[in-house]
């Protein structure tokens, strides 16, 4: 699969473009002028690229398509998850869905499934994509997975572990897994009452 047959299924989809951010770091060219401003407390320039998404996902939405993100946090923490996690509301204002997991909220079991390490998007639970990306982060590609069972399983197993980014507070040691079970407790009980 090339990039533009990617950026393809982007414009196409029909009712949802899903993706898990699996890795601690990501070496996304063009993010290091912004990463940099950010540790330095400046304003961040402006990004052609995040531009162009926040225009690709506010389209979409309009159209009543949606795209959506379960991050997984390790522990320590990285400086990109940490820059990541303050960029996050210019997705959520361009109508992007956004939600995070820690990973050690996963069960023995579901670590046991090697996708949790796999970066993907998942297009209407009918095609799926894995990013491919070197060690240092740097993005290699795409590649459509021959079998997309797996990756729709998946999906519905981090969406019930997620946590709405508007519900998660990204602290510098972890939370316990008590304070994880109140708010998905909270959740549920609000999505009752609605």
């Amino acid at each position: 699969m090339t990039r533009e047959q990617l950026a393809e299924l982007y414009r196409t989809f029909k009712q949802f473009a899903w993706r898990l951010e699996a890795r601690d770091t990501y070496g996304v060219e063009g993010e290091n002028e912004r990463l940099q401003a950010w540790l330095e407390g400046r304003e961040l320039p402006r990004s052609e690229s995040k531009d162009s998404w926040k225009s690709l996902t506010s389209a979409a939405a309009a159209e009543g398509r949606f795209f959506s993100r379960v991050r997984l946090i390790g522990r320590p923490l990285t400086t990109y998850t940490r820059w990541e996690y303050s960029v996050y509301p210019d997705n959520i204002s361009a109508r992007e869905g956004v939600a995070l997991l820690e990973r050690d909220w996963l069960t023995e079991h579901d670590r046991e499934n090697p996708l949790w390490n796999t970066d993907f998007w998942l297009f209407d639970d009918q095609v799926a994509v894995v990013q491919n990306y070197a060690e240092d982060g740097t993005y290699l590609g795409p590649v459509l997975a021959d079998d997309v069972e797996p990756f729709v399983a998946l999906r519905r197993r981090a969406l019930e572990l997620a946590v709405p980014y508007s519900e998660f507070t990204l602290l510098p040691d972890q939370r316990s897994d008590e304070q994880h079970v109140q708010q998905v407790e909270v959740r549920q009980e609000a999505a009752r009452i609605e």
